[in-house]
């Protein structure tokens, strides 16, 4: 029965997929047919033409379907590497979080409001324009939140 159900989903996608091709071919023919030739004085195109004219143009643009695969892929990783079944059920560590906590973040605005805003606007004043706020973050930022957070512990 699952076969059957199959073999007709893909006849019926085969089958629209065609008409689809149909279409497209048809209606990049007859634009082409009407602009091309008195806008650019090109000649005009056969079907067969602008069907490769459609494949040619998903070949260089992209297939543009919104690359749904992807998306599902992206978020299927995110769950997975967002400190749950990679670091284990309560361990919340992370390379790039604060202190190797990603806790830490949620103080984050706060000690922005105090002190981290004016820190990095004097880097870049004083120069270190190269990767802006990464580099800030790297070199000076983030040993700055640390040691904030090591004295509210206190």
């Amino acid at each position: 029965m699952r076969i059957v159900g199959f073999c007709l989903k893909l006849v019926g996608g085969l089958a629209i997929a065609s008409l689809a091709a149909l279409f497209f071919g048809w209606f990049v023919q007859h634009l082409w047919n009407w602009l091309m030739p008195m806008i650019f004085h090109l000649p005009t195109v056969t079907f067969w033409q602008a069907a490769g004219l459609v494949l040619l143009s998903r070949i260089f643009v992209g297939h543009g379907g919104g690359h749904r695969g992807h998306h599902k892929g992206w978020r299927k990783w995110k769950s997975r590497h967002a400190c749950g079944s990679c670091c284990g059920k309560g361990d919340k560590s992370s390379a790039f979080a604060p202190g190797g906590d990603v806790h830490n973040w949620e103080h984050f605005d706060d000690w922005w409001k105090q002190g981290g805003e004016s820190s990095f606007e004097a880097s870049v004043a004083h120069g270190n324009r190269g990767w802006g706020w990464w580099k800030w973050w790297k070199t000076e930022g983030r040993a700055a939140f640390e040691r904030w957070m090591e004295d509210r512990k206190v």
